[in-house]
Formats: structure tokens, C-alpha cells, sequence
């Protein structure tokens, strides 16, 4: 069986040259991005509260956003958790392309910054004929990737500075969250975790992507400010740094409720 590697290398070999593609060469390189991604998202309110978990695969996410959608459930608040992405979206040639293989990005085969765009304007279209209601009527939402993914991978990959400000220009439309935590944990626990789930048996896994990604998700996350939730501090640490910004957003929440029955 052929290696990730040379999988990778043969895909180099083979690419033609566009000014939009991205170079392979950029995974050798450290990740140095000269430009802030801080998104200024929309300033909607709602009743209801807005909760974003953003990481790249095998960070932590899936059980901390549970803790949280859990949490909040046992407090009593009407909460559901969701991914804005679609299942049509999901199902595109090019997204599962990409998604089992991320070289597929230097080829020619994907445009990742067009496929990111993709996501987002899907993102945006769920959200405003489906979930402004729910948020609108009081309904908090837990979403599994919002925003930050497809510019952070962007970003990891090398998209130029007018790819990149035209993503975060999309994503602007989209309603500020209430909290927006980041999950992360190194390369090598990453990786372990997603060789051991078995939907991602065959998965093309190149360990540059996943040194870079780390580091762009960390420092979008960053310039949007979102918390950091170090995964392999174990999740009664990750926890308690749930509960406390969920406290806080919940305990504003009931004061609004006060004052509108006050009304």
C-alpha cells in the first residue's frame, strides 16, 4: 500500500500551476500568518443563547460540547445541539474529497478556500430559514463548528490574504455567539484519536496539515476570542472551564427574563 506520503508527493508531481492553487510547499513551512482574522460578526440579539465549539478533528470537541449541551439541559435551559453544515453540502464530490484527503487541496482537485465558502454560505443559509427562529423563541443552541473551521484550514493551507478576506467577510453575516470555545491537544494525540475511530478508516492522514491546522485554529481563535480548552488536561479540567463561561452567559440570560416579566 501506497504511503500518505508519497500519495502527497505524487499528487505534487502531477498538479498544474494556477495563481488560486495552493502550494504544497507551504506545509514545510512554519505557520506565520501576517494578517488578523478576527471576524466581525453580526450583532444580533435573541432570547435565546448561541454556544460555538470550533477544533480540528480528534481536539476534544465532540465530548466537551456534549458536557456542555448536558449542563445546560440539567439546568433547565431549552438547549439543542446542532451542525449548521448540511447533509447535501457533506455529500458534494469536493467536500468529500477534501475531507478524506486534505492534499486534495494542492492538486487542482479542490479549491479550498471556494469549498470554505461553500460550507459558510451553507452555514448561512441554515441558520437564517431554521435556527434564527429557535434562537428568536428562546431556544439555546450548541453548534459543533460555526465559523472558524473553514478559515482557520484556509488559513493552515496557505490561502492568499484576498481568499482569506473574503471568507471572513461571509462569515460576518453570521450572528456573534454568546461563548465560543476552542478545543485543542497536540499533533500525535490528535492523529492516535482519529486513527482509532473507525468512520475514518482510509482516511489520508498528513501529519503537516495537522501541525499547522493546530496552530491556525489556535490563533483564529484566538483573534475572535474564544476560550481555550486544552483537551489533555482530562474533562473535569475542560469542564469546569465550560460550566464557569456558561454560568456567567446564563446567569445574564435570567436576568433579562426578570426584567422582561418586570415589563
Amino acid at each position: 500500500m501506497a504511503s500518505d506520503s508519497f500519495l502527497l508527493k505524487q499528487r505534487h508531481d502531477q498538479q498544474r500551476r494556477y495563481p488560486w492553487q495552493l502550494s504544497v510547499s507551504t506545509l514545510e513551512e512554519d505557520y506565520a500568518p501576517a494578517w488578523n482574522l478576527k471576524i466581525p460578526f453580526s450583532e444580533l440579539q435573541f432570547r435565546g443563547r448561541l454556544i460555538v465549539f470550533e477544533g480540528i478533528d480528534g481536539s476534544g470537541k465532540s465530548t466537551s460540547l456534549q458536557s456542555a449541551h448536558d449542563y445546560l439541559e440539567n439546568s433547565g435551559i431549552a438547549v439543542e445541539k446542532l451542525d449548521l453544515l448540511s447533509p447535501f453540502c457533506r455529500q458534494l464530490p469536493y467536500f468529500r474529497s477534501y475531507a478524506d484527503d486534505t492534499s486534495a487541496a494542492f492538486d487542482g482537485t479542490v479549491d479550498q478556500p471556494a469549498l470554505g465558502l461553500v460550507c459558510l454560505a451553507d452555514r448561512l443559509q441554515r441558520f437564517r430559514s431554521h435556527y434564527f427562529r429557535l434562537l428568536r423563541d428562546g431556544v439555546w443552541l450548541i453548534c459543533d463548528r460555526y465559523a472558524i473551521t473553514p478559515i482557520a484550514e484556509a488559513a493552515a493551507l496557505g490561502a492568499n490574504a484576498d481568499d482569506l478576506a473574503t471568507m471572513v467577510k461571509v462569515a460576518s453575516r453570521l450572528p456573534r455567539p454568546a461563548i465560543g470555545f476552542h478545543t485543542t491537544a497536540p499533533e500525535n494525540v490528535v492523529l492516535d484519536r482519529i486513527r482509532a475511530r473507525p468512520k475514518d478508516k482510509g482516511k489520508i492522514l498528513d501529519p503537516r496539515f495537522y501541525r499547522r491546522a493546530i496552530q491556525s485554529f489556535a490563533r483564529t481563535s484566538v483573534d475572535n476570542d474564544f476560550i481555550t480548552i486544552d483537551s489533555t488536561l482530562g474533562q473535569d479540567t475542560a469542564n469546569s472551564q465550560i460550566f464557569s463561561a456558561i454560568d456567567a452567559v446564563i446567569t445574564q440570560y435570567k436576568r433579562e427574563i426578570l426584567i422582561e416579566k418586570e415589563v
